[in-house]
């Protein structure tokens, strides 16, 4: 793997110059302590995703399907509304990842993803991660189950 999330330990503010870095110094020569993120954390920045992209893709999609009478409950996964979700859940991580470098669940957490290899990441480390490594995470989701236990 390319890269990593992070735990920072300190404020992350513009005065701090992390996300704005007007002197070139990069956030690791900051006064943050990097660290990789445990299991537990990272579980709950997703949970709090899945929150939020439940909440914006029922406020979003729903009324859609409502007004064109198309139906929500179809359950197998070439149904328009299970096409639809899924591009939205993984726009979501692709896009907040690439942009942001964090999604809204790991902003709350302060994790943030980093290049082991790069400044910033790359389109690549981005679809790997977050487009190609959420599907295999999707279909060995039971395999979880065991770290936890």
């Amino acid at each position: 793997m390319t890269n990593n999330e992070i735990v920072m330990q300190g404020s992350p503010s513009l005065e701090n110059g992390f996300y704005i870095n007007t002197s070139g110094e990069s956030a690791h020569e900051k006064n943050y302590a990097l660290k990789t993120a445990g299991f537990w954390v990272r579980f709950w920045a997703f949970l709090l995703d899945g929150f939020i992209i439940s909440a914006v893709g029922g406020i979003l999609v729903n009324p859609i399907f409502y007004l064109m009478d198309w139906s929500l409950s179809d359950s197998v996964w070439y149904a328009p509304i299970s096409i639809i979700s899924a591009i939205f859940y993984y726009s979501y991580f692709v896009l907040m990842t690439k942009f942001f470098g964090q999604t809204l669940g790991k902003m709350v957490f302060g994790l943030r993803v980093i290049s082991l290899k790069h400044d910033q990441l790359t389109r690549s480390d981005v679809l790997l991660r977050d487009w190609i490594g959420r599907i295999f995470n999707n279909i060995f989701m039971p395999l979880y189950i065991l770290v936890v236990i």
